[in-house]
């Protein structure tokens, strides 16, 4: 099985190590892997990663809701069991 990563600032990728954020919106960014048959995708928030703040829950609502049918792993922001 292959993954995609897409790290996400804004609703737009980053690459780089973070550093440089694209105009590139995760949408489009998703759609078109998926088109092209990947169905994993692995999503972190960067501006939660390591924060401890909570993870971008309506960041993967919108993700999930506008692809759907995507197994879909966030990450980015967890600080307890109840998130």
């Amino acid at each position: 099985q292959f993954f995609l990563g897409a790290d996400v600032k804004d609703e737009k990728i980053t690459v780089g190590g973070w550093l440089e954020t694209t105009e590139l919106d995760v949408f489009s960014f998703i759609k078109n892997y998926k088109q092209k048959g990947i169905n994993n995708i692995f999503c972190t928030d960067v501006s939660k990663d390591g924060k401890l703040l909570g993870p971008s829950i309506e960041l993967y609502k919108k993700i999930i809701h506008q692809i759907p049918n995507v197994n879909l792993i966030a990450s980015g922001g967890v600080s307890s069991n109840e998130d």
